[in-house]
């Protein structure tokens, strides 16, 4: 949208501006402003003091940019997307296995009655209930045991409660709930979907070692402060009877697992054993036990062996247990996921690497388990390295397109020195507004290091165009920013004061956009304060470096590619 639109207004600068002023009579008498004369006097006065001190200047301004960065990297924090008031909120509900629809369907009723009379008038705008189904952050949760209903909120400037307050309701009122499994209440978010804030994913081969990996990580998440409403993916499932094989016990009788696994599927499911005519229909002749019984019974199950008849007991042990109730794996690995919810101001940063220093040694103790960290952890890491990548692909693409229409390699580097002075504002800018470095704060930054460029192209163009007439150096550069002393204020204004609504949040609050705002408006505020400063500085200095190293200015006098525009504007008069 924003490259259509800067090639729309490339169109509009390029051919119907001309048109329009040429229509209007070319350019009147400029009327004189005296405070834009005062503001230029006292600006040429600081402008020659600095180029007087130019590499204590500039070294000052990137070290305080430097400084600034580092607080900001220390202080501020990372999120992937700025939390925002929730639209609705879901309450789940869990009930033992074998639970019938009906009665999941009158819990659901009872709690959403109860929550009915506690929530005042005026903050919801309808209930929805689902009885067999709840929605989860993995998978959608199908069941006659499960059920969830969502409490549909009016719009957060309209309501007294915020969507976390109105959580905390409800999730007291669910904690009272006598006989469900388990039940959670979470809010619907608006911004984009980026997982849960913690969630660890657990490896392993072994059940019993990822069963223990999985109860220290739980244990670890709920003594981490911040956290709240830990969910695990290893939750019981319908009782089973689990039959262990003894490998050296079976291969002494000439049986492998698989051959006692094939027998126990036999005795409890049957065999087909051929197949017989009755009325005409041909139907099949399965062999089974008419009552394999319990585990006493089933361990006297005859097993056939090359070395004959031996009971299931003799080579297996039998136990009654629950399994999982799903099972899910990863690279061919057994996995289980654990995740939570967090509390206020807690970050997902905050929390994953505290998590990371408490468990760094779990996979040392479990040989063959290891831990990963996802949700919107890895997504913000995996978003702020692309995002880095980015930000120097438009440096790149910027230093190439100034190289080709400057025809230098050292004058791109003076219009790009503007770039690390605008992170100034944008750390001050968040830290002023308490607003985290997010995704939609480093889309601003990439947005703004364009931006910036063109005040110093401006500048840096306007310089060299007095040096192609034979102006000085220094006289080149102290003119050059006078004249361009209102263009620059000018972009920077208008600018700043169309962004300015949605970084102040006029017109209507928005949290996730706004952080861009103020990236942009603070960071393109300070970095022109310093371009009119520094870069002339910097015009200067690599100047001189370039005529020490090649003995020849960057710009010189011989180079004058301008038109006579006297005689342009000459043939251009309507009599000719």
């Amino acid at each position: 949208m924003v490259a259509a639109a800067l090639l729309a207004s490339l169109v509009e600068a390029l051919f119907v501006l001309p048109s329009h002023l040429a229509a209007l009579g070319g350019v009147g008498e400029r009327r004189r402003t005296p405070w834009l004369g005062a503001l230029r006097d006292r600006y040429s006065r600081v402008l020659a003091w600095c180029l007087a001190r130019g590499k204590r200047v500039i070294g000052g301004a990137f070290l305080t940019a430097g400084v600034v960065v580092a607080l900001g990297v220390s202080t501020l924090d990372q999120v992937l997307f700025t939390e925002v008031d929730a639209w609705a909120v879901d309450v789940r509900m869990e009930l033992p296995e074998g639970t019938r629809l009906e009665q999941t369907g009158a819990q659901l009723g009872a709690l959403e009655e109860q929550a009915r009379a506690v929530l005042p008038p005026g903050v919801v705008k309808s209930w929805v209930r689902h009885a067999g189904f709840a929605t989860s952050e993995a998978f959608p949760r199908v069941g006659s045991n499960h059920g969830m209903f969502r409490v549909n909120l009016v719009y957060g400037d309209q309501r007294d409660l915020t969507s976390d307050e109105i959580v905390a309701t409800l999730r007291e009122l669910a904690a009272a709930v006598v006989g469900p499994v388990a039940t959670s209440v979470g809010t619907v978010e608006q911004k984009p979907p980026a997982g849960k804030p913690v969630a660890i994913e657990v490896y392993h081969d072994e059940p019993d070692q990822l069963l223990r990996m999985h109860d220290e990580v739980v244990a670890a998440l709920k003594a981490t402060p911040g956290t709240r409403a830990v969910s695990s993916g290893l939750e019981p499932g319908k009782s089973e009877l689990r039959v262990r094989v003894d490998a050296d016990r079976a291969g002494r009788v000439g049986l492998s697992p698989r051959d006692v696994a094939s027998a126990v599927r036999v005795a409890l499911e049957g065999a087909q054993a051929g197949t017989f005519r009755a009325g005409g229909e041909v139907l099949d002749l399965v062999v089974d036990y008419a009552d394999p019984g319990g585990p006493e019974e089933l361990a006297r199950l005859q097993l056939p062996s090359p070395v004959g008849f031996v009971t299931l007991g003799s080579i297996a042990s039998l136990e009654r247990t629950r399994g999982p109730s799903v099972l899910r794996r990863a690279d061919g690995t057994r996995r289980v996921r654990v995740s939570c919810d967090l509390e206020g101001s807690t970050t997902s940063s905050q929390v994953n690497q505290a998590l990371e220093s408490t468990l760094a040694d779990v996979p040392q103790r479990y040989p063959g388990g290891r831990l990963h960290f996802g949700g919107e952890y890895e997504q913000t890491q995996e978003s702020f390295t692309s995002l880095f990548q980015a930000f120097w692909l438009a440096l790149i693409a910027i230093y190439t397109i100034l190289g080709v229409q400057f025809r230098s390699f050292s004058q791109p580097f003076v219009v790009l020195g503007a770039v690390p002075l605008c992170l100034v504002g944008v750390v001050i800018g968040l830290l002023v507004t308490r607003s985290p470095f997010g995704m939609i704060a480093g889309i601003g930054v990439v947005a703004l290091a364009g931006i910036v460029v063109n005040d110093s192209l401006v500048l840096v163009d306007f310089i060299n165009g007095r040096r192609r007439r034979g102006v000085p150096l220094i006289e080149a550069v102290i003119s050059a920013g006078r004249e361009r002393l209102r263009p620059i204020l000018l972009t920077t204004v208008t600018t700043v004061a169309g962004l300015l609504p949605l970084g102040l949040g006029w017109g209507g609050e928005n949290p996730l956009l706004a952080p861009m705002a103020t990236s942009v408006s603070w960071g393109l505020a300070f970095a022109t304060v310093l371009t009119l400063v520094v870069v002339p500085c910097l015009y200067v200095l690599v100047d001189r470096m370039v005529l020490r190293v090649t003995g020849s200015p960057t710009v010189s006098a011989e180079e004058d590619g301008l038109d006579d525009l006297a005689a342009l504007r000459e043939d251009l008069r309507p009599e000719a």
